[in-house]
């Protein structure tokens, strides 16, 4: 059952669909509701515009609460088919939970979010599925919306990645080799849950729809008959814990091909992240071969997020009793790249 409005002030709820310039003011909150949030993507104008664009945004799960036309509370709902449990499944992906720090404490972001679990059970959805940091405020509240940890991430960080000599070198990937790359990672990541399979709306929004204040390159490594791996690197402003800004290397989409070497592999593409700034990446506790690769190139683990999932059906319930062997974490939901 969806909260009652709250009585304090006159706020109503709306689906993004019906909310006009929904860009500017998704910006405008993010702004002060994440500006000082360690670990994410500084607010940017050109990248809300962009998010918004994301293949599989639906605007009307995604939920917005105003106050004398102010938008105060937001949260975003993507549907994309994803692995729970070692199957495919419409999953509404929840993420830029937030609220205007001056209407806080009114129940805001668990009314939008209750009825946009509502309308995701209405629509027969299988789950839901959010990252927050582990054993934090946020965390609670979902937890009780029916949220459960289903994988811990570690958020890892290097100053300067070692860069091992006697490695393979990678070389940056042509325009014309999309579609064998999207072959390639939907292959190598097929056994990952928490996969998005990629198509071709979504590598162009990813990659050539991307803002240009996010620049990002894709990189591969060569094996004897096709790709050993591949990575995609985006530089991008992360909030720092004093609040600044730092410029990060995020990496993303870090494959390995299926029965290759994870070491020289990784250690090889790792050869392709540029100096100057720190590097960024996520990987879940349950990759262990890779966590360790880099460790030893000098990541060590910042922070830990969870992905938490709500079934909303049967079939999501038993895939939660599954434990991974393998899970993809999701930059763009957890950093916003």
């Amino acid at each position: 059952m969806t909260p009652a409005q709250p009585l304090t002030r006159c706020y109503e709820i709306s689906p993004h669909a019906q909310i006009d310039d929904l860009a500017a003011r998704i910006h405008g909150l993010a702004r002060l509701a994440f500006g000082t949030y360690p670990g994410v993507l500084s607010p940017l104008e050109a990248h809300r515009a962009w998010y918004v664009r994301r293949p599989g945004m639906d605007r009307d799960l995604s939920m917005g609460i105003l106050c004398e036309g102010q938008l105060v509370a937001s949260t975003f709902v993507t549907v994309a088919p994803m692995r729970l449990g070692g199957q495919e499944m419409p999953v509404g992906i929840v993420d830029t939970v937030m609220s205007h720090p001056g209407h806080r404490r009114q129940g805001l972001a668990r009314w939008a979010l209750s009825a946009s679990v509502d309308e995701m059970r209405a629509r027969g959805l299988a789950a839901s599925l959010l990252y927050t940091v582990e054993d934090s405020m946020p965390a609670r509240f979902y937890e009780s919306l029916g949220y459960v940890v289903h994988m811990p991430v570690r958020y890892y960080r290097a100053p300067r990645p070692a860069r091992p000599t006697g490695e393979a070198a990678p070389r940056r990937a042509r325009p014309e080799e999309s579609g064998a790359i999207m072959r390639f990672l939907n292959d190598a990541l097929a056994e990952h849950d928490g996969y998005i399979p990629l198509d071709e709306p979504l590598w162009r929004w990813r990659h050539r729809e991307r803002p240009a204040a996010l620049p990002a390159a894709t990189w591969v490594l060569e094996g004897d008959t096709g790709y050993a791996g591949c990575v995609t690197i985006c530089r991008a402003p992360i909030v720092a814990p004093d609040g600044g800004q730092v410029a990060c290397h995020v990496l993303t989409d870090l494959a390995v091909a299926p029965g290759a070497d994870p070491s020289p592999t990784i250690a090889g593409l790792l050869g392709a992240v540029p100096g100057g700034c720190e590097a960024r990446a996520l990987s879940a506790e349950c990759e262990g071969a890779v966590n360790g690769v880099l460790e030893g190139l000098g990541f060590a683990a910042a922070t830990r997020e969870v992905a938490m999932v709500l079934p909303l059906d049967g079939e999501a319930r038993g895939a939660l009793h599954r434990a991974p062997a393998h899970w993809y974490a999701l930059a763009e939901s957890v950093i916003g790249v």
